[in-house]
């Protein structure tokens, strides 16, 4: 998919209603991107399953140092009193923070609100 003489480093999709099934299409872009630093991906209205491909990918992944994510629904919509994060999104950002950890990968900047 990615033709290696591209070198893309920087991506921002903000505002682009990105389907789920694109999102994939992204990860898979961002798997066999050599050169990818930046990844912008708020206001797309991404549900918290949706990022699952995406998060297997960047716990791989040793080039990308900032992601953001701000401003997708990521909040627990039956508690929106508190804003509370989804389980299911905090999981896997957590777990894939863990793997960059457990991989001596640098830690990473992210935006998730």
């Amino acid at each position: 998919m990615v033709d290696e003489r591209v070198q893309i480093r920087s991506l921002s999709l903000v505002r682009m209603q990105i389907s789920k099934n694109c999102l994939d299409k992204i990860a898979e872009f961002v798997k066999e991107s050599q050169y990818m630093e930046d990844l912008d991906l708020s206001w797309n209205n991404f549900l918290p399953l949706d990022f699952c491909n995406l998060f297997i990918v960047l716990s791989r992944n040793i080039t990308l140092m900032s992601l953001n994510l701000s401003c997708n629904t990521i909040v627990n919509k039956e508690n929106q009193n508190d804003l509370e994060i989804d389980e299911a999104f905090k999981e896997q950002l957590e777990d894939y923070v863990f793997r960059r950890r457990e991989a001596k990968l640098a830690d990473m900047t992210y935006v998730v609100e």
